[in-house]
């Protein structure tokens, strides 16, 4: 993500798993994993499509916040500010 966001993607989350620190890879940042048990298809649809349109919109809204910004986000749920901003590039 360095350059922006790539490839957004949905994922319903059935149960959160917590990391051992002595794991291979384990980030001190992360020290949780969000676990998906089944495919999408499994699951209620999601609230819109990632489109192309979106795509363009959301790599751009990320770059506008900050990627840094985005990048040490302690949670999943998006900020406000950056939510208005894919919004107001959804509109152009």
């Amino acid at each position: 993500m360095d350059k922006g966001a790539a490839n957004p993607s949905w994922m319903s989350v059935d149960f959160i798993a917590k990391i051992d620190r002595k794991e291979k890879g384990f980030v001190s940042a992360w020290p949780f994993q969000a676990i998906q048990v089944w495919s999408l298809r499994h699951y209620p649809p999601p609230p819109f499509a990632i489109t192309k349109k979106f795509r363009t919109a959301f790599n751009a809204a990320v770059r506008e916040y900050g990627i840094d910004r985005v990048k040490n986000l302690r949670t999943t749920r998006p900020p406000k500010p950056l939510l208005e901003i894919i919004v107001k590039k959804m509109k152009k």
